[in-house]
């Protein structure tokens, strides 16, 4: 049974992330400072919330250097719901231009769709699958899944493993190595979340 460490950043619905990890049966940890984070097999950050006061919460509160340590220097995953995801650019412009944690090269910008695209993006849309291996295994060929979000992670093309059209493509999911991230949330997106996170599990047992 896989130990998951929830990083709870007081920001979105971290209840009903735990409740879908326990029902595929992991074991399940919600830490709420940086010195629990070293006894999981792996790290997930949700979360809905603005880029520059997170940034500036994970900062001041010493979770940058244990999360560069445990993620990048031990290779523990790590999987990033949301704003989670938007959180490892390299910076991003929402409350004013702010370094992100850097892992995966890009930036977070606003969502500017065309009309009639409404910002925010929020509700049930289908994903364009890139690359399937190993998060996105298991899926339809054009799965839907929940949103809701202003801001978007303009990635470096080579991370990018799926995207939605809301007038434009952009990404909504993302990986390097041991890291992912998804715009959308798969706690609320019923059987296709579910599988998301069923995969996320395999992988660390992997």
């Amino acid at each position: 049974m896989p130990k998951i460490s929830i990083l709870n950043l007081g920001i979105g619905n971290i209840n009903s992330v735990k409740v879908a990890l326990t029902n595929l049966n992991a074991e399940v940890k919600v830490v709420d400072n940086a010195s629990e984070l070293s006894s999981s097999d792996a790290l997930v950050l949700p979360g809905v919330g603005n880029f520059n006061h997170v940034m500036n919460y994970l900062r001041s509160n010493g979770y940058l250097e244990s999360l560069y340590s445990i993620v990048i220097d031990q290779q523990t995953p790590f999987l990033g719901i949301c704003l989670g995801m938007q959180l490892l650019a390299v910076e991003g412009e929402e409350g004013g231009v702010t370094p992100g944690l850097g892992w995966i090269k890009g930036r977070v910008v606003k969502l500017k769709g065309p009309s009639p695209f409404h910002i925010p993006h929020m509700g049930w849309d289908d994903i364009h699958i890139i690359q399937k291996e190993p998060l996105l295994s298991k899926l339809p060929t054009t799965p839907s899944f929940y949103f809701v979000h202003s801001y978007y992670f303009e990635s470096d093309p080579s991370f990018v493993t799926a995207t939605c059209d809301y007038g434009f493509n952009f990404p909504v999911s993302v990986q390097k190595n041991n890291i992912f991230g998804v715009q959308f949330h798969p706690e609320k997106s019923q059987k296709n979340g579910l599988t998301v996170l069923s995969n996320f599990l395999n992988y660390i047992k992997h």
